[in-house]
């Protein structure tokens, strides 16, 4: 507990144990990202479900009701203005006929812009069509009525001829515009249709328009055929009446529409490791402090300067990726002077030390970490003195050994700890056994 309160401690501690952050973090966002996409998905099985019962019974009523008009049916669906229009080619243009080649082309189109709202072509659409579009008509007010689109007084106001005129359209625009425009066309094409809230009523209208005004213009002018090359379809939504507040309300007879896409759940999914990173990272800052809190290993450097004995080096008896980087950070957060050499730098330091104490005999090098580390920090030692003037000895925790060298040869005791592995109750153990025997230790050597 007592190291609870130092910081610089507590981040050492955190960054030897990335490995574990990095396992609760990615384990949380896979659990919280899996989790999502698996609730979603049985949400858009369920839906697509759903759907395909909707859409089987709304055919299912659809066949036992055969008695249904198109027109009938689209009741249902929000009312939408469709513009049906034919684009007309003018070919085989006879220029004795028309008039010189370069007023041909010009002459004609704009014979059909200025003649589709004469009162011969609009007289004959009235007496084909009035009738027909006006039964369509009250379906439309009262569905723009019951959209909000209009007010409650005008679904009573009749259909008028002026009404059913403005729904020709030549090149977009209605009649009456085209006519009052003034532009020259280089192009052999003139666009002819019909606006209607019944599409198939407003291809039939805009079919039969094309041909009477095309017939119309041969009989005035002559001299040209021509083709309906392509037709286009339009979809506008009506224009609200000012007052008004249009609603789009969904029929409960009309199949709903899928709002979950595999699309969304991957988002979703993608979020979900997002948030799942995030209270990963929590619950890892949680979990890393308890560990440093209950440890009864030594972590940091401060663990081990607490028995009193001079931390005569730290350094990586293991290989470690990045040693300088590391070395640095260490040293800079706990003080000291790490050894990113692998042990090289600590070596020869300890032999100065022990050319400069004159100690001509063997030292004793034991530890309560594994035998094979300090055995290996032996060799690194022997290597770099080029004698074998260091001698492993099992720590007194588990054998005698040392003190028995201790009194044959007096020879001062270098002690050997590992961050991660030396237990903190051992240290003081065998720290606490040598100063009995009044051995001569000679400093301590951590590493990672």
């Amino acid at each position: 507990m007592d190291n609870f309160y130092d910081i610089n401690d507590f981040i050492v501690f955190a960054f030897k144990k990335w490995k574990t952050i990095l396992v609760v973090i990615v384990l949380a966002a896979v659990v919280f990202a899996g989790n999502r996409a698996v609730s979603l998905y049985g949400d858009y099985r369920a839906q697509a479900a759903n759907l395909e019962a909707d859409v089987n019974q709304a055919l299912d009523e659809e066949e036992t009701d055969g008695t249904q008009t198109a027109s009938a049916g689209s009741e249902f669906e929000e009312p939408m203005w469709v513009k049906v229009q034919n684009v007309v080619e003018i070919t085989d243009i006879d220029p004795d006929t028309v008039g010189t080649e370069a007023g041909t082309l010009s002459s004609i189109i704009d014979a059909f812009r200025k003649l589709g709202g004469t009162e011969d072509v609009m007289n004959t659409m009235y007496e084909r069509w009035y009738e027909q579009e006006s039964q369509e008509y009250q379906r439309r007010v009262e569905k723009l009525h019951d959209y909000g689109y209009i007010l409650d007084k005008e679904v009573n106001y009749p259909y008028t001829r002026n009404e059913f005129y403005d729904q020709f359209l030549v090149n977009g625009r209605d009649v009456d515009s085209a006519m009052s425009l003034n532009i020259s066309y280089e192009e052999n094409y003139i666009v002819l249709g019909f606006k209607s809230m019944n599409e198939e009523q407003a291809r039939r209208v805009a079919d039969d328009f094309t041909e009477t005004l095309a017939s119309y213009v041969q009989q005035k002018i002559g001299g040209f055929s021509y083709d309906v090359i392509d037709t286009s379809v339009l979809y506008d939504l009506p224009s609200a009446t000012s007052g008004t507040q249009p609603t789009r309300v969904a029929s409960s007879s009309t199949p709903a529409v899928s709002s979950i896409t595999m699309s969304y759940i991957a988002v979703q999914s993608v979020k979900g490791m997002v948030w799942g990173g995030i209270i990963g990272v929590l619950i890892a800052a949680v979990l890393v402090l308890l560990m440093y809190m209950m440890t009864r290993r030594v972590y940091v450097l401060s663990d081990v300067k607490k028995y009193d004995v001079p931390v005569l080096g730290m350094g990586f008896l293991k290989k470690k990726s990045f040693p300088k980087i590391r070395a640095g950070f260490h040293s800079a957060m706990e003080g000291g002077s790490w050894d990113p050499t692998g042990c090289r730098k600590i070596a020869r330091h300890i032999s100065e030390i022990a050319a400069a104490k004159e100690i001509e005999g063997r030292i004793l090098v034991t530890g309560t970490c594994k035998e094979g580390q300090v055995k290996r920090l032996v060799q690194i030692l022997n290597a770099a003195a080029k004698s074998e003037k260091f001698c492993y000895v099992e720590s007194v925790a588990v054998s005698a050994q040392v003190f028995q060298k201790i009194k044959e040869e007096g020879a001062p005791v270098l002690l050997v700890e590992m961050f991660g592995d030396s237990l903190k109750d051992n240290i003081a153990f065998e720290i606490s056994e040598l100063r009995k025997q009044d051995a001569d230790i000679l400093g301590m050597l951590v590493f990672e």
